[in-house]
């Protein structure tokens, strides 16, 4: 099937759910114009929605904590345009202060209101559990750990949290009503793609709210477009942390056994394998919310919910390049990064997310920078830059690889000279070492190309034994030209200078590249 086709079966999914359920076969009628291949397409998905099964429906529908679109929008994201709720008996009430003025959301979770505060003369989102849940002791207490763990945060970019009311029992959760459009609608009512400014400022402003709320300990694991507000003025603010785990020593659960949170198309790959959550696992729905801003597509759409669920799990995303040729490399590399399978494989904290996100700019950005900068170019400094200094250091690794395998040669001819019969396992002893040495180098090499965000912890892990292979190679080698230097001096002097570069290499040179090239460290 082509990227068109698949575009405008996502479009029609999203329209759908956000008509009434006993209007949508009409809708759908008339917005498929007669095909019938591409009606099936689009109702299988809104089957797979529905389905009962953990597996074959979608997690916020599995999970009683996550709001589902089975109402108008039925999103509970403050700032939705209102659905019909005119049935709804505690519309025109007051809870307290505050008044309930219409019906933003319904969903297994709760049911969201738009709200006014007497006292403050403001707007409010006003979310509550559904009357048959009100004696459910499960959920009465995800909506206090949500109040406990939301209002914490403190961020431009997250919704605000005001109060935690109970009125006849009854809990209700008051936060900032934002007023504005989901992400969703501008992906999908777009007829062209965002910008790389666009994505690179959306980007931006939603991995900033994730690093503030993971450094809170919170996870939000329900990031994806119709959580992302936009709001008139160009803010844009991540909503509905009604499902967020919050880290606690006792490493207490608001799930019940067997549900899986998040929606299924933007869960990470550990989740669904019923690991635990973690702030990686908000990096990689981040990941499918950047490659969706990018390119317009969802990386692993399938069928229906069963195999975009497979795709998840087994399948690696498209290379974005063939649908967005602008995007540069380095946003490219970050998307593939969030979207690893292994937690490991992703940022190590938020923070660097966020960095490399900062450092990433778009071709037209690059070009005015650079015109910019034309006019007034300073003198050369002498002192290397940061990019240069870690070239050398990256430059150190290949050479100092190069230098032991080419020092294998004269141990192997060493061995016939070693008095007592020793020479073969003072060899084989001078592989092994050179082997460690080597591997070792090579992988911080190959990982401050591939995986930077994980070359700090890597370069830490392995110090110590690179020490060691230096030194023990630096002490076989001297103990190598003392035996054979009666003999033969000319390669005991030449075991000795190898013997020498390996001490100060391992003692001076690299010391002194490293500090150059992580300043921070």
């Amino acid at each position: 099937m082509d990227v068109e086709r698949w575009r405008r079966i996502n479009n029609l999914f999203h329209a759908a759910l956000d008509q009434e359920p006993q209007a949508r076969d009409a809708y759908l009628d008339e917005a498929c114009g007669g095909d019938g291949a591409l009606r099936e397409e689009v109702q299988s998905l809104l089957d797979a929605h529905a389905k009962p099964s953990v597996v074959d429906r979608p997690a916020l529908e599995a999970d009683p904590g996550l709001l589902r679109h089975d109402e108008g929008s039925a999103h509970d994201a403050p700032g939705m345009q209102d659905v019909a709720g005119a049935d709804d008996p505690l519309i025109g009430q007051s809870l307290g202060p505050y008044e309930v003025t219409g019906l933003l959301g319904r969903g297994g979770m709760g049911v969201v209101y738009r709200g006014f505060d007497t006292r403050l003369g403001r707007l409010v989102a006003i979310k509550a559990l559904p009357p048959a849940f009100g004696d459910d002791a499960v959920l009465r207490a995800r909506l206090r750990r949500e109040a406990t763990s939301a209002a914490a945060l403190s961020h431009p970019g997250i919704a605000t949290v005001y109060a935690l009311e109970e009125f006849e029992r009854h809990l209700y959760l008051v936060y900032e009503y934002v007023p504005g459009r989901t992400l969703r609608d501008t992906l999908r009512d777009r007829d062209a793609l965002l910008s790389i400014d666009d994505v690179l400022a959306i980007a931006r402003a939603i991995a900033r709210a994730l690093a503030a709320a993971h450094a809170g300990g919170v996870v939000h694991r329900d990031l994806k477009p119709e959580n992302v507000m936009h709001l008139p003025d160009g803010q844009t603010k991540v909503v509905d942390f009604g499902i967020a785990w919050v880290e606690t020593n006792e490493g207490e659960r608001l799930t019940r056994p067997g549900e899986p949170p998040g929606t299924p198309g933007y869960v990470a790959p550990e989740i669904l394998r019923g690991e635990p959550a973690s702030p990686r696992a908000d990096q990689f729905s981040f990941g499918v919310v950047l490659y969706e801003l990018l390119t317009g597509n969802h990386p692993f759409l399938g069928s229906d919910g069963s195999s975009t669920i497979a795709r998840i799990l087994e399948h690696e995303p498209p290379a974005i390049d063939p649908e967005r040729p602008d995007c540069p490399r380095a946003l490219a590399r970050i998307v593939m990064t969030c979207l690893a399978k292994t937690p490991g494989d992703r940022y190590a904290a938020t923070d660097d997310l966020v960095a490399a996100l900062e450092g990433a700019v778009s071709p037209a950005q690059a070009q005015a920078e650079a015109q910019a900068q034309a006019p007034k170019l300073p003198a050369p400094d002498p002192k290397p830059t940061l990019r240069s200094a870690r070239w050398w250091w990256q430059f150190h690794q290949v050479a100092v690889t190069a230098v032991y395998g080419l020092a294998l040669y004269p141990m192997w001819r060493a061995r016939e000279w070693v008095p007592d019969g020793w020479g073969l396992l003072v060899f084989m002893a001078a592989v092994a070492i050179v082997f460690v040495a080597i591997n070792l180098r090579l992988h911080l090499w190959f990982t401050s190309r591939v995986y930077p965000a994980q070359l700090a912890e890597q370069r830490r892990r392995s110090a110590v034994w690179k020490r060691l292979a230096d030194s023990a190679f630096a002490l076989l080698t001297l103990g190598t030209a003392a035996g054979i230097a009666p003999g033969y001096p000319r390669w005991a002097a030449l075991l000795i200078a190898l013997a020498i570069s390996s001490v100060l290499s391992s003692r001076v040179i690299e010391p002194t590249t490293e500090r150059a090239a992580f300043p921070s460290d």
